[in-house]
């Protein structure tokens, strides 16, 4: 019987270690990791062409992250541009504050980085604004709460099929976040978050 209560307990504990405090969704549902978000460009009434997780018209049905349990969490999220090749401007706006990307981006992968406590909602702002050619602009979101990570990629496109098969690599080599959300690109033993995917260094 006192197996039976150690298993219990065991059991127990790893259910809690992988039980889901946050998520991302988006226009009300969850998105998977992994998942690929793919808006179209829209023109506004000046004729200017951008693209908008959460556009003007209806923000809060659009990127959000949400709470699913707990009162509150501490999370470090990050976004990191891979390609741009409709010659765009971006923002980030997350834990009430929108930041531009540096122009110009230049041929290393842009990212911006944020700490900020979340309770409930909040919406996980990014724009491509000003597009000025054909192409598309193709970002991974990455959020982290602990031991918990989550990651979606946002495709941008402008007159291109949203059923891309081209998008390539530049070549660069991936930067690897640990779940306590610092940054390197030269990772130690440990797990981590790189291109879109968790992974165990030994």
């Amino acid at each position: 019987m006192k197996h039976f209560f150690t298993l219990i307990i065991g059991l127990m504990a790893v259910l809690t270690s992988q039980a889901q405090t946050i998520e991302i969704r988006y226009q009300g549902q969850s998105v998977a990791d992994g998942s690929t978000i793919t808006i179209a460009a829209e023109e506004d009434a000046f004729g200017v062409l951008s693209c908008e997780t959460n556009p003007a018209s209806n923000p809060n049905n659009g990127l959000m992250l949400k709470l699913v349990s707990g009162s509150s969490a501490d999370i470090f999220s990050s976004i990191e541009i891979a390609e741009n090749t409709m010659n765009a401007e971006a923002q980030w706006c997350i834990g009430g504050e929108c930041v531009p990307f540096p122009k110009p981006m230049g041929p290393v992968n842009p990212s911006l980085e944020k700490n900020f406590t979340l309770t409930g909602e909040m919406q996980v702002q990014f724009d491509a604004i000003n597009i000025k050619e054909t192409g598309h602009m193709k970002a991974t979101l990455i959020v982290i709460n602990g031991e918990e990570a989550h990651y979606v990629d946002i495709l941008f496109t402008n007159g291109e099929s949203a059923g891309l098969s081209h998008l390539t690599s530049d070549g660069n080599p991936h930067t690897y976040y640990s779940l306590s959300g610092c940054r390197t690109d030269k990772p130690s033993k440990g797990i981590y978050i790189t291109g879109r995917r968790k992974v165990i260094i030994k």
